[in-house]
């Protein structure tokens, strides 16, 4: 009897803890769906690419209590990864930074998975030319762009900030989804302003002409 009841109150108390864990990743799910909801506002406000990047970097690094944050893209010219934008560093670090240069090849080779990942300072140093991570991990959100094109967003915090599989990677690939978009649409809102521009200049050559 004993047995029967400890086996009945071992299934209520299972039952009751998939219950209580279903909540708590339900109520995850929709804390993630309100931040992204959120950012995707901020950024369809940025008027132009440049404030694009920058509020990528400052919304990335508050939403995932990121110490530095920054947006790397590759050069459409050269094909190099360079950060277009730099958050969470003094003056001379974020110069540095914006200097640093992927050749191609290891663009794609570290940017090649869909789904972010995360990097500890030992494997950020087997990176040639990446900057210096002592004690710290890196997550970085892939971005696959148009014309075969990649950039990633890359966020750096204290070793073991970042969970594989834990909420802030979850809002991470989120936010990465939405900053593909909102890059990907101010890209071509400058190329349509820029052959306006150049259209409406030519005219001028014409009539002046």
């Amino acid at each position: 009897v004993l047995g029967g009841h400890a086996s009945v109150a071992l299934e209520n108390a299972r039952l009751y803890e998939a219950e209580r864990n279903e909540a708590a990743r339900a109520k995850e799910s929709l804390e993630i769906a309100n931040a992204l909801l959120d950012f995707s506002r901020e950024v369809a406000a940025a008027d132009g690419l440049d404030e694009v990047l920058g509020l990528l970097v400052d919304l990335t690094s508050s939403m995932l209590g990121a110490e530095r944050t920054s947006v790397w893209l590759q050069e459409a010219e050269t094909g190099d990864l360079v950060a277009t934008a730099v958050c969470g560093r003094d003056e001379d670090a974020e110069r540095r930074l914006l200097e640093v240069r992927f050749s191609p090849d290891v663009a794609h080779d570290l940017l090649s998975t869909n789904d972010p990942f995360v990097l500890e300072a030992s494997q950020v140093a087997q990176i040639e030319g990446a900057p210096d991570m002592a004690g710290m991990s890196l997550a970085l959100a892939p971005l696959h762009l148009d014309s075969d094109r990649v950039g990633c967003i890359a966020a750096a915090a204290p070793a073991g900030h970042f969970e594989p599989s834990g909420k802030r990677m979850r809002l991470l690939a989120g936010i990465a989804h939405q900053a593909k978009l909102a890059i990907q649409n101010a890209s071509s809102f400058q190329s349509l302003e820029d052959t306006f521009l150049s259209t409406v200049e030519a005219l001028a050559n014409a009539l002046e002409a």
